[in-house]
């Protein structure tokens, strides 16, 4: 039944590209919200009481890549509770990236978890009705807030290590294009310091998007808000952080990527066990190194201009 499913999907994808609205992506971002409830009930696993992020202004960029996300986590976590090996789907837009692109990869994500909830004989619950208008913005919370349920029902939950080499994801990406610039890419760090927490590599995560989302403003490249005031909460967890460095990292990416004969990163590999201490000591190398660019772009925003 799931094959029929895909299969249908597969027919239906050129169509739901070329008609998709926000609110037809939130309404799957919801489906699939009351799949995670019907698994989390049914392994009893702890629910998601944070709020919503607090953001503005989100493109269907920034949602697609946030659906990407959220897939990727559900293959994981059919592995883990279902003993499932599913593919993620691979989908690379062409052109624009519009609010289709994200159903496709939401609509495919959705059978995947289905899949699961079946195997898992957790029940289905009724979905809610998504209201008449939707931005990209309110399909991005509810994307951010599915993520969190994942991060809580994942039996290998993201660890420091993981945070780690995402950070240094985007550390590369700032070098890269400070070397642009003809900056300094030489990473300056503090010293170690282990008894930080994920609430504070948290926070420096937010710095470092807040000057990022200044730096795409001065490039006249659209990019998200956060909202200031914006700060972690104690239930800030690990996953949490991962989240917020990889929302860091696709808006450093979209700059990387618009480069004409952009340089290859060195690539990440695993670093060993990381603390936080060690992941907030290489947030502010990525801070640093986000000034530095904030400067150059500043006296010279074309060479990132989309």
């Amino acid at each position: 039944m799931q094959r029929l499913i895909l299969t249908l999907l597969l027919l239906l994808w050129p169509v739901l590209g070329m008609a998709a609205t926000p609110g037809d992506v939130l309404v799957s971002v919801q489906a699939l919200a009351e799949d995670l409830e019907a698994i989390r009930v049914k392994v009893g696993g702890q629910a998601n009481t944070q709020p919503e992020l607090p953001i503005e202004g989100a493109s269907p960029r920034e949602v697609f890549y946030q659906a990407e996300s959220i897939e990727s986590k559900i293959i994981d976590l059919l592995a883990q509770r279902a003993n499932l090996e599913r593919r993620p789907l691979l989908f690379t837009p062409k052109g624009n990236i519009t609010p289709g692109h994200s159903l496709q990869v939401l609509e495919h994500a959705r059978a995947l978890l289905a899949e699961g909830r079946v195997a898992l004989g957790a029940g289905q619950a009724a979905v809610k009705a998504a209201p008449a208008k939707a931005t990209p913005s309110d399909v991005y919370k509810a994307l951010f807030q599915a993520n969190r349920q994942i991060n809580l029902l994942l039996t290998r939950k993201i660890i420091p290590s993981d945070v780690f080499q995402r950070v240094e994801q985007s550390v590369q990406i700032a070098q890269l294009l400070n070397r642009v610039y003809g900056g300094n890419p030489a990473l300056q760090q503090p010293a170690l310091d282990l008894s930080h927490t994920p609430v504070q590599v948290y926070d420096a995560m937010l710095a470092c998007f807040h000057i990022t989302h200044e730096i795409m403003r001065a490039a006249n490249v659209k990019s998200m808000q956060l909202d200031l005031a914006h700060s972690a909460t104690k239930q800030v967890t690990p996953g949490d952080v991962y989240d917020l460095a990889s929302l860091l990292y696709s808006e450093l990416a979209h700059l990387y990527f618009a480069l004409p004969n952009r340089p290859l990163t060195p690539g990440v590999f695993y670093a060993g066990q990381k603390k936080p201490g060690h992941v907030l000591q290489l947030a502010k190398g990525l801070e640093h190194q986000l000034l530095q660019l904030k400067e150059h772009v500043a006296s010279n925003p074309t060479k990132l201009s989309h």
